[in-house]
């Protein structure tokens, strides 16, 4: 998790180059394991245009950091979806950022 910002929160390999793929800010949940992260992301006013496909003001992703590949934006709904088929439903409920950050 880098935290640059109240606002500025988002999920990246920390050996990231300009072509690794990362989940954008602002990142207000997130669950992992050794090789997934899921996230959910608060859709900041200015990525509205770039992810038109979810409704609503949060989006979720997946980051497999052993490709490394990310997916997403899903709604809720595709989420539990796709975690369901993963088999990762034992990284469900999301945790909040704030708690982390202690």
């Amino acid at each position: 998790m880098i935290d640059i910002s109240a606002d500025q929160v988002f999920i990246a390999p920390e050996w990231r180059s300009s072509t690794t793929p990362w989940i954008p800010d602002k990142v207000v949940a997130l669950s992992w394991n050794k090789r997934f992260i899921l996230a959910k992301q608060q859709k900041m006013p200015y990525q509205l245009a770039y992810y038109p496909k979810t409704e609503g003001a949060f989006a979720y992703w997946i980051l497999d950091v052993e490709v490394p590949a990310v997916a997403g934006p899903f709604d809720e709904d595709e989420l539990r979806d796709r975690v369901s088929v993963m088999g990762l439903e034992d990284l469900l409920p999301l945790r909040d950022t704030d708690a982390l950050r202690d």
